[in-house]
């Protein structure tokens, strides 16, 4: 998407099947934080446009 229109989609965090338990607690925080301003963002646009 960002090689044809210049632009990137940002989705939340999901891991993939199988990751280790200490994989996730590492990153938890930083996941969390990045999530949540996606859903804001995300929410934002969908009331705008009313989807």
């Amino acid at each position: 998407m960002n090689d044809q229109f210049g632009s990137e989609m940002l989705t939340s965090v999901k891991y993939a099947r199988g990751t280790s338990d200490l994989i996730k607690q590492r990153f938890k925080a930083a996941d969390d934080l990045y999530s949540k301003a996606v859903s804001r963002v995300r929410q934002t646009l969908e009331a705008l446009f009313a989807w």
